[in-house]
């Protein structure tokens, strides 16, 4: 059983070298299904495979919904229509990807964590998957602004239950909708978010690269959907002050990552303070 466990980690490992992003998550989810105990670089590859596959799709979203908005008062009714039908299709495929991730952290990761990183790695995980589905609803909070009404196009029907299986917890897509309100999202990414800080203010250096970006995407959680400017720079600013004496003491490899994490917080601070 290790050996096959191993042949799939390896799998996803030539996966993402060539950019096979749903695949690597097709092998860690098989690998999982076989020992949930996920180690460093399990984990990274977990979360690398999703984070493109769903990362593409809030583009694409993202890119439709201001077409939506700003094109819908110049461009014609049956166009718009088709924008928000592929929208909603797109809106689909993320929230599934979403609910497929949190389940499995909810029922297979978590429970097989070993120590803190990994605690923390997949409660911050869970604030931005949730964060992520709190964007489409915060989205669908501006629909009437497109002007024209779209007659529902059940994305389900279609749907193939058994393409997104997960053996220690299973769940039905479709129901997703059912699954929680527009406002839970947000109240469940904040819970994650703050959850994850908590454990990682106790056992993690503030230099560790999980827990500064923890802190890098909590504060993004704050400008973004809270609209709280002054408290995502002060929470970035906390961060960054607290790992900035302890840089020099960390080994190369170390140093690169969570210098790179210091410099997108740096960023995000000017950015927000000019705003």
């Amino acid at each position: 059983m290790q050996d096959s466990r191993n042949e799939l980690v390896q799998l996803a490992k030539l996966a993402e070298q060539t950019e096979r992003f749903e695949d690597v998550i097709l092998y860690m989810k098989k690998a999982i299904e076989i020992n949930p105990s996920l180690n460093k670089e399990h984990r990274n590859l977990l979360s690398v495979g999703y984070k493109n596959v769903v990362g593409s799709k809030r583009f694409a979203w993202r890119h439709l919904h201001h077409d939506a908005l700003q094109s819908g008062r110049y461009i014609r009714d049956s166009q718009l229509k088709g924008i928000i039908k592929y929208k909603e299709k797109i809106e689909m495929e993320l929230k599934t990807l979403c609910r497929e991730i949190l389940t499995l952290i909810e029922t297979c990761l978590l429970d097989a964590a070993e120590d803190a990183e990994a605690k923390v790695f997949y409660d911050k995980m869970t604030g931005d998957y949730w964060r992520y589905l709190a964007e489409i609803y915060s989205g669908k909070q501006q629909k009437d602004s497109y002007g024209t009404a779209v007659e529902h196009e059940d994305a389900c029907d279609n749907y193939d239950a058994s393409d997104n299986y997960i053996a220690c917890g299973n769940y039905d897509a479709c129901d997703i909708d059912n699954w929680y309100d527009d406002d839970e999202a947000a109240e469940r990414s904040l819970g994650a978010y703050k959850h994850a800080s908590s454990t990682a203010a106790e056992y993690l250096s503030p230099t560790d690269p999980v827990r500064l970006g923890l802190a890098l995407n909590f504060a993004v959680f704050y400008k973004e959907i809270l609209n709280e400017a002054e408290m995502a720079i002060m929470h970035s600013k906390q961060a960054y002050a607290a790992a900035l004496p302890e840089m020099d003491s960390l080994s190369e490899e170390v140093y690169r990552d969570s210098n790179l994490i210091m410099h997108l917080l740096n960023d995000n601070i000017t950015i927000w303070m000019e705003e």
